[in-house]
């Protein structure tokens, strides 16, 4: 061995700086602290208008002396207002949504992939199913029969989009079931809900973290669909969807009315769908290293 050689073997490869990742997390995490913050130090109610301030552009001083920074819309109501509630019930939507679906599609993914047999071919087929139908013409159809209400549209979305958490989850449990530390605890009489959550449901958190990112972004979009449509939401809560519908009457002089909350969904689904495309490289990178 030469004595200029280096002992400490080869460095470690530099990991670049994700700016799209950090750019998507802080406008994200600034759109939230808008939505949580906001209705504390807005002076105006979601409710209230003046048909004296309707249609005022944005920065216009109003007659009661406050600042509308987006205008008003049809029914003199500040549209930043509008903005930032509809978003806060956007949010809220797509939440419950994710989480219902996550559990629910989880369960019966893994209860398909881990017992096989005729539980899994049933689940199987009603998982077929649904995908047969365009998630949101089946979103339309079942929003139709049940009416408009928060609770309604949960079950909406939940219906539609928990076919994705299932296909995750039966796929992996499959290859889990096989794995060696599994099969050893079922040979050792544990029981098979404790293995599931022992041995299988640990290995899912990484990919049904992704897969909930973009389905959140995909619940954000379908809920602002159906509001916009005017099947999603009651006519008395507001949405992003509801007022961009009730600013194309008046597009041709008023676009601030559509516009601005347009662009904040916008900002809001590409944000998160930047960080599920992230999570989703890191996860597939991780698992080639293993």
């Amino acid at each position: 061995m030469s004595p200029g050689m280096d002992m400490t073997g080869p460095a470690e490869p530099h990991r670049a700086v994700n700016w799209s990742l950090w750019v998507a997390l802080g406008v994200f995490g600034l759109i939230a602290a808008i939505a949580v913050l906001a209705p504390l130090v807005l002076p105006y109610s979601s409710a209230a208008g003046s048909l004296l301030d309707r249609l005022k552009p944005p920065g216009t001083l109003l007659r009661d002396g406050t600042l509308a920074l987006l205008g008003t819309d049809a029914l003199g109501r500040d549209v930043l207002t509008l903005a930032v509630h509809g978003f806060r019930t956007s949010v809220l939507v797509a939440t419950l949504a994710t989480l219902c679906s996550c559990l629910v599609g989880t369960a019966l993914g893994v209860t398909a992939g881990y017992l096989g047999g005729w539980t899994d071919a049933a689940i199987s087929r009603a998982i077929d199913i649904v995908l047969v139908f365009p998630a949101i013409l089946l979103a339309i159809v079942i929003a139709g029969l049940l009416g408009p209400s928060l609770v309604n549209l949960v079950i909406v979305l939940v219906a539609t989009r928990w076919v994705v958490f299932a296909r995750i989850g039966r796929a992996s449990t499959l290859s889990l079931r096989e794995r060696e530390w599994v099969r050893g605890a079922f040979v050792l009489g544990v029981a098979r809900p404790l293995i599931i959550i022992r041995h299988v449901l640990p290995f899912l958190a990484g990919p049904l973290a992704t897969v909930a990112t973009l389905e959140f972004a995909a619940f954000v979009m379908t809920e602002a669909s159906l509001s916009f449509l005017g099947i999603g939401l009651p006519a008395s809560t507001l949405s992003l969807g509801k007022t961009i519908s009730e600013g194309r009457e008046h597009i041709g002089q008023a676009y601030w009315i559509s516009t601005y909350p347009g662009l904040l969904l916008v900002l809001l689904v590409v944000s998160i769908g930047l960080v599920g495309d992230n999570l989703s490289e890191r996860f597939v990178s991780r698992r080639e290293r293993q």
